[in-house]
């Protein structure tokens, strides 16, 4: 008969549901059961961003901040969750009155998480206000991998100290050696220490440059946590977490570089990392974003909100590798929005946006109706007449031709040409 992992859930009954489990590299455990928690481990007061989730004011997983406002913990702590999160900063979540205790305002599982196969075990939850505490630190992308087995983890979890539920709500920490590191999840095996239910959605930590950096979410293992355990890898994921990661409880993106109004923005990136960017916007203002390959291929995408990603944006360009990536934002409605650079091959980019009144649709290269019928440049009823004053903020007034369907020394407001127009145009 197949056997099936145990993730490690708390309920208010400590009650546990298992589920399948595949992964390359990290096989699933022998049996499904009951589970104990962190075992072997001791009491600390330190990790002040290791937190306990409530479920309706009943104990359910760990988790740990990685901002302000931000708590990252395991997807499975979140599925079927239909009553109020809450989460609680302190060394005992049984007694919530000596720690602090914050709503959280939404929460969202990764979008490809499977319950049938426990993949993508990561989700995170946002505070309704800033935390009391310092976010951890999180391992940067490409540090964390085979080097590591044979090193210690260190695993924080507010489980209990056996499957009956004793000791329950009580901060503890257990290091234990890695064993094995596939491409999203790492396994650690030790007889005398583990991790199990209430701990799950808990940091896994190792020691990098100097100080012990999130690097996993605990996720499932063995039947009574006496063989081995499993934790998401949270470095594997750190596309979709940098923009849902609000560093200063509002504002502009993490790590996102602001973009300058009819300016050229270069740009590198490797095969399936990102990079992001943002603009200010205006009610009742167009924008147009644009991106071009110089090598290699990217996707563009949009959003009016810090998690920008391929699975949540307001326009989305996936042009075929060597086209223009183009979005329209018809309206700014005076937010902030991200932009979001995807590499599908190491890239080299320019990034550009420009800015129009409702009279004049800003276009980019490639479309035909580079304004509408009351803007000077009107393609086929008109032209700019050479005059970059006659375009939108941030566009030139340059030779459109038959490349946009005109005759030769029709003129067509786009966007520069060269790396940004001359200083007497700036806006």
């Amino acid at each position: 008969m197949p056997t099936r992992p145990v993730i490690w859930t708390a309920l208010a009954t400590f009650a546990l549901f298992a589920a399948g489990c595949t992964d390359e590299a990290i096989e699933p455990p022998p049996s499904d059961s009951l589970s104990s928690p962190i075992v072997g481990g001791t009491p600390t007061e330190a990790y002040d961003h290791a937190v306990a989730i409530y479920q309706d004011h009943s104990f359910i997983c760990s988790g740990t901040l990685v901002s302000a406002t931000t708590v990252v913990t395991a997807a499975h702590c979140l599925d079927g969750v239909a009553g109020d999160l809450k989460v609680f900063f302190g060394v005992n979540a049984m007694k919530p009155w000596r720690g602090t205790v914050i709503d959280v305002d939404h929460f969202e599982a990764h979008p490809a998480w499977n319950p049938a196969t426990l993949r993508n075990d990561i989700g995170v939850m946002h505070l309704a206000e800033d935390a009391p505490v310092d976010p951890a630190p999180l391992m940067e992308p490409g540090t964390f991998g085979n080097p590591f087995i044979g090193e210690k983890a260190r695993f924080l979890g507010f489980g209990a100290t056996n499957w009956l539920g004793a000791g329950v709500g009580l901060k503890r920490q257990v290091d234990i050696e890695i064993v094995g590191v596939a491409a999203k999840k790492f396994r650690y095996a030790d007889p005398t220490g583990n991790t199990c239910y209430g701990d799950s959605g808990g940091g896994g930590y190792v020691y990098h440059d100097g100080e012990w950096k999130l690097a996993g979410v605990t996720s499932y293992g063995d039947q009574w946590c006496q063989l081995y355990g499993v934790s998401t890898r949270s470095d594997a994921y750190i596309d979709w977490l940098a923009p849902l990661v609000d560093e200063d409880g509002g504002g502009q993106a993490p790590d996102a570089t602001e973009l300058t109004i009819g300016h050229f923005m270069g740009g590198s990136v490797a095969a399936g990392d990102t990079v992001l960017y943002w603009f200010p916007t205006f009610d009742n203002q167009r924008y147009d974003v644009q991106v071009q390959t110089q090598t290699g291929d990217v996707d563009l995408y949009v959003h009016a909100e810090h998690d920008v990603s391929p699975q949540t944006n307001t326009c989305a360009s996936e042009a075929a590798p060597g086209e223009v990536e183009s979005c329209a934002i018809a309206d700014g409605g005076n937010d902030d929005y991200w932009v979001m650079v995807k590499g599908n091959d190491a890239s080299l980019f320019q990034v550009i946006y420009a800015g129009s009144d409702p009279t004049c649709h800003v276009g980019v290269n490639g479309e035909a109706d580079y304004c509408t019928e009351g803007c000077p440049c009107t393609v086929g009823e008109g032209d700019c007449q050479a005059s970059d004053d006659l375009c939108a903020v941030g566009l030139r007034c340059e030779d459109g031709g038959p490349d946009y369907g005109l005759a030769e020394g029709v003129f067509v407001c786009e966007f520069p040409s060269e790396a940004g127009p001359p200083e007497e145009n700036l806006p």
